[in-house]
């Protein structure tokens, strides 16, 4: 009786011992330990709204910073305007430039609505105007409006009648300054329709092999002996310091500068500038 007692007590204690044991297996499962913080926060209502509070007024420190930094770019721009000329440099400025304005203007516009603007330091007006007059700063170099042109991406010529609109309409840049930058406008369009012109008639080898357009400033990769233009293969190293087609280890010292194919594309270039200036000058004269 007594070892029954004694088998009994310890079947019991085992279904205790496995209970217990399950039990602390699930508690340390990684689904308990993921329910756990959900129940924490949703019982601490009072940490919730203190987060909340430290990112609006981390929100409010970031637009400010942005502000302020908008108009240093635009008293550097205007002071120091061969800075950005060189044809790395003009093509991010111009990148940047588009990419924010097509923000501000085209279709993802609506996703900038903030409910109380001013609590956060947001200004949608104010970054329109500073945007336009970094490009006016810009825009005083052609390399920056050829760099505009080539912006298949982010340069939109019916947002930017938009932002003309805008301009226009909430009287953010003298009229003076607006007319600068439709005009401008003009400008970049005709680049653009040059350079596709270009592009469709140019020698294969005239072309960037990864981008299909027309190279301006040839590199030979020193492994793989593809020529590419410098803009496309530096924007491809800050992401990877690898040549392309082999995987082969590059780094920006290492491109080689091909100037007899640069001087060929240039005269290349040239050559359907003048044409395109003979056919708007006879066009103009009918």
């Amino acid at each position: 009786g007594r070892a029954a007692a004694r088998t009994g007590g310890g079947e019991g204690d085992d279904v205790k011992s496995r209970s217990t044991s399950e039990e602390e297996k699930g508690q340390s499962s990684p689904l308990h330990q993921r329910r756990r913080p959900q129940q924490q926060e949703q019982q601490n209502p009072a940490e919730e709204k203190k987060q909340y509070e430290q990112a609006e007024r981390n929100c409010y420190s970031y637009m400010r910073l942005a502000n302020s930094t908008m108009d240093l770019m635009i008293d550097v721009t205007e002071a120091h305007v061969q800075a950005f000329e060189d044809d790395i440099m003009a093509k991010r400025m111009a990148t940047m430039v588009s990419f924010y304005l097509n923000k501000l203007n085209g279709r993802q516009v609506r996703q900038l609505i903030v409910a109380n603007p001013k609590k956060y330091g947001f200004r949608s007006k104010e970054f329109l105007r500073q945007l336009v007059h970094i490009f006016l700063n810009l825009s005083v170099s052609r390399k920056f409006l050829e760099a505009v042109a080539d912006d298949e991406r982010s340069y939109d010529a019916k947002v930017f009648q938009r932002a003309i609109k805008a301009l226009r309409n909430r009287k953010l840049l003298p009229a003076a300054k607006i007319d600068s930058f439709e005009s401008l406008l003009t400008q970049v369009d005709a680049i653009q329709k040059q350079r596709q012109e270009a592009e469709e008639n140019a020698p294969d080898k005239f072309l960037d092999p990864l981008m299909s357009t027309l190279i301006r400033n040839p590199v030979r990769l020193p492994t793989s002996k593809v020529i590419m233009d410098r803009f496309v293969i530096m924007q491809h190293l800050l992401n990877s310091e690898t040549d392309p087609f082999n995987r082969a280890r590059l780094t920006p010292d290492m491109l080689e500068d091909v100037p007899e194919l640069k001087r060929e594309i240039d005269e290349y270039i040239a050559r359907r500038e003048e044409k395109a200036k003979e056919a708007a000058s006879a066009k103009g004269e009918k």
